[in-house]
């Protein structure tokens, strides 16, 4: 459950933006944040690389930690701070996405270049052009199921539901973090939202919402 590292990567944020905004004034903003993941790729294979036999299992577990994960995080950071260059150039990126995952995937060596697959792909997704699909409208159950999947999963496991039929455990766990997804979106983050949120707005129209 990937909660902890969320937070903590929030809470990063109070020392990391002042620094992007310092870098950014300087013209050293890509500098900055390739330094950035680099560094949480060097933590992460420092403790794979150099941990003991003894150590192998807590060295493995600190390497997940932050800032092992910081790459990732960079990846979204260099995407908004250039999606106004990068927003024309989708098919590149989606084809460099792939290449760098690929990579990843298939050459040892090559796990560092996952993150940067990851986050060009994501970049291809979101920006690539296409059919605009009005998903706002049905309401939002990404972060629902974010939160509640792995509690579900896990209680599953407890009751030895995947031990019994692998198939139904991963239907009974869709099913149940969906309805709680929906169930959290229903009755504790849509009465949160402001009146004028996007979600909200596209909400009570038949027509689609441009994005901001």
């Amino acid at each position: 459950w990937t909660l902890k590292i969320e937070v903590l990567f929030y809470a990063a944020l109070l020392v990391l933006a002042p620094c992007l905004v310092w870098a950014r004034r300087r013209g050293w903003a890509l500098w900055f944040l390739i330094g950035l993941g680099l560094g949480g790729e060097a933590w992460r294979l420092a403790f794979l690389t150099f941990a003991s036999p003894e150590q192998a299992s807590i060295s493995a577990i600190l390497a997940r930690q932050l800032p092992g994960q910081m790459a990732f995080f960079a990846g979204g950071m260099a995407l908004w701070v250039f999606r106004h260059s990068l927003k024309s150039r989708t098919a590149g990126l989606g084809l460099m996405g792939l290449v760098c995952l690929a990579a990843g995937i298939v050459v040892p060596e090559g796990i560092v270049l996952r993150p940067l697959g990851l986050s060009l792909l994501v970049a291809f997704a979101a920006w690539h052009p296409g059919a605009q699909i009005p998903a706002a409208r049905h309401g939002d159950i990404s972060y629902g199921i974010y939160i509640c999947h792995f509690p579900i999963i896990q209680m599953l496991v407890s009751a030895r539901v995947f031990e019994t039929s692998p198939v139904f455990g991963a239907l009974a766990a869709s099913g149940l973090t969906l309805g709680a997804a929906c169930l959290l979106w229903r009755f504790v983050e849509k009465p949160a939202l402001r009146a004028d949120s996007h979600y909200r707005t596209a909400d009570r129209t038949r027509s689609p919402v441009s994005a901001p």
